[in-house]
């Protein structure tokens, strides 16, 4: 019951955090959900030509894709040190749950529109089609606003994601959680050369509520190795003091438990929105 309680308590931190600092921006298109498709290659496929595959996702994405306004942002990712290589990701950003749902009939009318008639659109959508299997899952996910964005996505990128558990003891205060995720990021990410880009998000939709996922951004994988490397030493820099990177990682082990799990992926370039 207590770790129940305990979840349940994090999930209330995390969407006090993520509403409290969006009140103002509601009428904006402020990134607010993220959606998440794992998709596998079509194993029956002899040859999948990827420059073939490329071109055609290419042309969906500017006849349809960059045209939907309930569509923030799109992009592909393929594991790179982790997950299976016949997997690929497909990840969309939402400005509201309901955008969620209206961009899909959205996709339908700008099919329709760009392909002008429905024999040409359904020889289209089997081309497109015969590149995946049937089977994929999907997760929804809350954006927060703790984020560093990307200026230039016009090349490949390796993406880190990390995940962390989130607990909440007796004693546990919110303004306490949102400091340090907030310390982390001004200290750590912020200025950090090495990191292009930086995004948190949790599960909003038929998963663990305690996760909370760190992506970050960078050129290279010799980059994330560098990055890790100089981890101690920042640290100590930014920290200042011993008693006051100790009170730190105090507050983080108050509220993260000790384990954690790491993830690898290429950010597909040139196809994203």
């Amino acid at each position: 019951m207590k770790t129940i309680k305990n979840s349940l308590t994090c999930m209330a931190v995390l969407l006090m955090l993520f509403y409290s600092e969006t009140v103002l921006a509601q009428s904006t298109q402020t990134p607010k959900y993220m959606t998440s498709t794992t998709l596998s290659w079509n194993q029956d496929k002899t040859n999948i030509d990827m420059d073939e595959w490329k071109a055609i996702e290419q042309e969906y994405l500017e006849k349809v894709i960059k045209k939907n306004e309930y569509i923030l942002a799109s992009s592909f990712y393929k594991p790179q040190l982790s997950g299976s290589s016949g997997e690929l990701i497909l990840v969309r950003v939402y400005g509201s749950w309901m955008a969620i749902e209206k961009a899909a009939q959205r996709n339908l009318e700008l099919e329709k529109a760009a392909w002008g008639n429905e024999q040409k659109l359904k020889e289209f959508k089997k081309k497109q089609r015969s590149f995946y299997s049937h089977d994929h899952s999907d997760e929804i996910y809350s954006v927060l606003p703790i984020m560093k964005e990307i200026k230039d996505w016009s090349h490949d990128m390796v993406c880190y994601v990390r995940t962390q558990y989130l607990t909440f003891p007796e004693d546990g205060k919110t303004e306490e959680v949102i400091g340090v995720l907030q310390d982390d990021f001004d200290k750590m990410v912020k200025d950090n050369n090495l990191i292009k880009g930086f995004f948190t998000y949790r599960h909003a939709w038929g998963a663990n509520g305690s996760e909370l996922k760190n992506a970050y951004f960078l050129s290279s994988i010799s980059d994330l190795d560098k990055m890790f490397q100089n981890l101690r030493e920042l640290e100590k820099n930014v920290w200042q003091s011993d008693a006051a990177l100790e009170k730190h990682q105090e507050m983080v082990r108050k509220y993260f438990v000790g384990t954690h799990t790491d993830n690898v992926y290429t950010f597909v370039s040139g196809l994203s929105k």
